[in-house]
């Protein structure tokens, strides 16, 4: 069956790492999840046995899509749980409480999400973790129970290794490990990064290497702790020296990142290479290979590594595969998995193809919804082009109060396009009071990089300034600074503006009609209307004085 098979892979998982403290945690958190040995691991003794071969569980499991109610599915599954722990031994006078948490976390993620182990990830962490988020369909009653059954685990009087074989260590420290896990991300109880950090401190005398990553992972974010990316580091390196996975990623990226230690895009290839069985750096060791960082360019190794990654479901990389497929329809497919892991990329980019009818047909309501979703993650992309739905009434009803709102956020995060429009909205009065110093405020932040070559309307809007004297004090040589800078990097309005300041003697050192008429040509010829008119305004001025007659007196 395929959780049996799972069951033993998982196992066989374990024991590759050879001996040691790491292989001694991973087995007791199986333990948790109802297994001991592949000799021990019996499906039909721990009540997770299905004859029905549709395969199907909703005979044997209360999953939600059974149609039975929530109230009822909990009760017949708590019910069931704690029968089988009777069963087997794990709820006698002298118990093992981790059995107990074990069965019932098991079977509240069949029951919610049997699918979930159709991809057959390769080890025990990763299959902890899904248990911990399937937790949270528990009802208060089974969080109860397992809240108690872990309480106990926490109170094991840890003996001599040499007394129990280590028993004793590794329950109390799984028991302190999960109870800070779901104290981290709430489930089943209120969410607590201090009682967290407090369990998963008890784990650290005992280097429980799971515990340690967690630790990590709570200074980098200063969840519970104040944040410290150094100590963040640290614990990472000691997980992961452990042969925690998940903790030698963390070390990757703080490596790729500089955050706790010098940046090395060497040494980041190195760790990703040593976690590559997290699909995850499989992602990134794509992108590696992709931009020759830290390695060779490979492109086809690069392509393999993204594939698998997108196979595995990382979202990350179902987008950028995305964005490299040539087929529409695959690349639409991959858009639409990765925005419904909740990638607000993918998500973004869904809703401006929506918005567009760019391959798929125009629906500005669903546009608008993805856009929603993406912006309720801080996706600054995402609250732009939302602002811009209502800046026109495009979808949504013009709403310029909204749209500012909205572009205010989106450049309060760093989008430059946003910084800009804020600007503009202080400049006109739409959708807030006129302000010019405020306007030159945003105009400035929403200069573009030099390096990314993002020269735009920042830069032709801090120019009129400039030129008027808003905001700041008038300055026409400037003004054709500003011009010249983003009409160099192709701003098609700037280019524009740079040929009627020559033409007009604007911030330049002469008047150059014959430069205007090349900058008005240029503009003209990507469809700049002004521009057109001009060069004709030019030509018939030019007309006339040629056909004028010349003054022959002396």
């Amino acid at each position: 069956m395929m959780q049996e098979a799972l069951a033993r892979h998982g196992l066989e998982a374990l024991t590759s790492f050879g001996a040691g403290d790491y292989v001694s945690e991973l087995h007791c958190l199986f333990l948790l999840m109802g297994g001991g040995s592949p000799d021990e691991f019996d499906i039909n003794t721990i009540g997770l046995n299905n004859n029905n071969t549709s395969g199907s569980y909703a005979n044997s499991l209360p999953a939600s899509k059974s149609g039975r109610s929530d109230a009822s599915d909990n009760a017949t599954v708590t019910n069931a749980a704690t029968k089988c722990c009777c069963e087997v031994g794990v709820m006698e006078e002298e118990p093992l409480p981790g059995k107990a948490l074990g069965l019932v976390l098991l079977r509240y993620t069949y029951s919610n999400n049997p699918e979930m182990f159709s991809h057959q990830r390769p080890h025990s962490e990763y299959m902890l973790d899904a248990l911990l988020e399937r937790a949270k369909k528990c009802s208060g009653v089974c969080h109860r129970f397992m809240n108690e059954v872990l309480d106990r685990a926490c109170d094991v009087k840890v003996v001599d290794v040499d007394v129990d074989g280590g028993k004793s260590r590794a329950l109390f420290c799984a028991g302190h490990f999960i109870k800070g896990s779901l104290l981290f991300r709430g489930l089943g109880i209120e969410e607590d990064f201090k009682g967290c950090v407090a369990h998963m401190r008890a784990c650290e005398p005992y280097q429980f290497a799971l515990a340690l990553n967690t630790i990590g992972l709570c200074y980098e974010k200063g969840k519970g702790v104040e944040k410290d990316v150094g100590k963040s580091f640290q614990f990472y390196m000691m997980a992961a020296v452990k042969g925690v996975l998940i903790a030698q990623g963390n070390v990757a990226m703080c490596f790729w990142n500089g955050t706790g230690v010098e940046m090395d895009k060497k040494e980041a290839f190195s760790w990703f290479k040593r976690s590559s069985a997290l699909p995850v750096s499989c992602s990134k060791l794509s992108h590696c290979y992709r931009i020759g960082e830290g390695v060779d360019k490979d492109p086809q190794e690069s392509l393999r590594l993204l594939k698998f990654a997108a196979e595995q479901g990382v979202a990350n990389a179902q987008y950028k595969l995305a964005q490299q497929t040539s087929d529409p329809a695959a690349a639409w497919k991959l858009l639409m998995l990765a925005a419904a892991q909740g990638y607000s990329n993918a998500q973004c980019e869904v809703g401006k193809a929506l918005l567009k009818g760019k391959g798929v047909d125009k629906n500005t309501a669903e546009a608008s919804r993805y856009l929603r979703m993406a912006a309720a993650q801080g996706n600054h992309f995402a609250l732009a082009r939302l602002a811009a739905m209502y800046q026109y009434g495009d979808g949504v009803p013009l709403d310029n109060f909204e749209a500012f709102r909205l572009f205010s956020q989106s450049a309060e995060l760093g989008n430059r396009a946003a910084q800009s429009e804020v600007g503009r909205c202080y400049y006109t009065g739409r959708g807030v009071n006129k302000d010019y110093s405020l306007a030159v405020h945003w105009f400035r932040k929403g200069l573009a990089n030099p390096r990314k070559g993002g020269y735009g309307m920042a830069h032709n809007s801090l120019a009129r300034c400039f030129r008027d004297g808003h905001g700041v004090a008038r300055d026409t040589a400037e003004a054709f600074r500003l011009y010249s800078m983003a009409a160099l990097h192709g701003n098609l309005i700037s280019q524009f503006n740079v040929g009627v300041c020559l033409e007009n003697h604007v911030g330049t050192p002469a008047k150059d009609t014959r430069e205007a008429m090349r900058w008005y040509r240029l503009a003209a010829s990507r469809g700049n209307t002004p521009s057109v008119r001009r060069l004709e305004s030019i030509i018939t001025k030019s007309t006339r004085r040629a056909q004028q007659p010349q003054d022959d007196t002396m």
